[in-house]
């Protein structure tokens, strides 16, 4: 998920972007680090708010374009969330759009439906469904990645690392057992931690092409973790 935001900001005057779902919950930001995560949820909660109607000047179902004097926020509807994006008034609304389309369609496939989180939410308790799914991604092509790859690791960044611990309440941990939820297929990994200041891979599990294989995924998955202390 942050991946697909991470190339919504690639259009120029674009500040940052988010996805929630329908309760308002972020799921996935790419925002500068002076925004905080305060700041975003609100921004989700507002946008999510029932008495505001998704639509722009020209009644399209579905989008809202806010204007400000020195910026813009820009939302869309999808199936099971919403995206947002922050931008300034400069921005070229038609390659947004362009961007957006593509976005859309990928974030929709790591969204549950409106009535899969429903029956989630009736048949399950939070204690049960603790494992949240990450975004299978790859490291970009350099002789950093061929090392990575060599090693036969799965690779997190360091506040990933510790949002899975704190989920299980198991600390640290060397291994992880993944689930591709896309075709069940599961495997069990030893853990590479990255060093990733720009926290572009948060959320995200770095897999080289043999567990790619393994686990039947390709990029943009989603792959529940279990850590193996």
């Amino acid at each position: 998920m942050k991946e697909i935001l991470h190339q919504v900001n690639g259009v120029p005057e674009v500040v940052g972007s988010l996805v929630c779902d329908t309760t308002g919950q972020v799921l996935g930001h790419d925002f500068p680090p002076l925004f905080d995560v305060a700041i975003v949820q609100k921004a989700a909660s507002l946008l999510t708010d029932s008495s505001l109607p998704l639509q722009n000047g020209t009644a399209m179902s579905g989008m809202l374009d806010l204007r400000y004097s020195d910026g813009r926020i820009i939302a869309r509807e999808l199936h099971g969330g919403l995206l947002m994006v922050l931008c300034t008034k400069a921005v070229n609304l038609a390659m947004l759009n362009i961007s957006l389309n593509v976005a859309k369609a990928k974030l929709e496939q790591l969204l549950p439906s409106t009535a899969d989180t429903a029956a989630q939410t009736t048949t399950t308790t939070p204690a049960s469904t603790g494992e949240g799914a990450l975004v299978a991604c790859r490291l970009e092509s350099s002789a950093a990645s061929r090392g990575f790859n060599e090693l036969g690791m799965v690779g997190m960044n360091h506040l990933t690392a510790r949002q899975i611990g704190d989920r299980h309440q198991c600390g640290s941990f060397k291994k992880v057992t993944i689930a591709n939820q896309k075709n069940g297929t599961t495997g069990t990994f030893p853990v590479m931690l990255i060093n990733d200041e720009t926290n572009q891979y948060d959320d995200m599990l770095i897999l080289s092409p043999a567990i790619e294989k393994k686990l039947g995924a390709a990029a943009g998955d989603p792959l529940v973790v279990t850590p193996i202390t």
